[in-house]
């Protein structure tokens, strides 16, 4: 943020992302350096069913369900990618790897 304040025109605007990762895989690199076991995994189809069950209920009560239609779309489809190339070349940004980041803060929760 700080180069971008620094280096880009007024009104530019980039993402900065060291890349892409699943949440199963982000799980097991946190488990693994917390010393913890990762969470259960339910199967897909099962955790759909239940987000087009809780999705209507929540929406008829007022209720945010712990997973909806919106939220398993994302889990399991993920149909946006982004990429931080635009920062790297003009600001000469080099991100750390998303596993470093991920040690770090279970580092600084310890």
């Amino acid at each position: 943020m700080l180069r971008a304040a620094d280096q880009a025109a007024a009104g530019e605007h980039f993402i900065g992302t060291a890349g892409d990762l699943t949440t199963r895989d982000m799980f097991s690199i946190l488990s693994e350096a917390g010393g913890v076991t990762p969470p259960t995994e339910l199967p897909e189809p099962l955790v759909r069913l239940i987000a087009n069950i809780l999705d209507p209920i929540g929406r008829l009560i007022s209720w945010n369900p712990p997973i909806g239609r919106e939220r398993a779309h994302y889990v399991y489809d993920r149909c946006v990618r982004i990429t931080s190339e635009k920062a790297r070349r003009e600001l000469g940004w080099e991100p750390r790897s998303v596993e470093a980041v991920l040690l770090e803060i279970v580092k600084a929760l310890r």
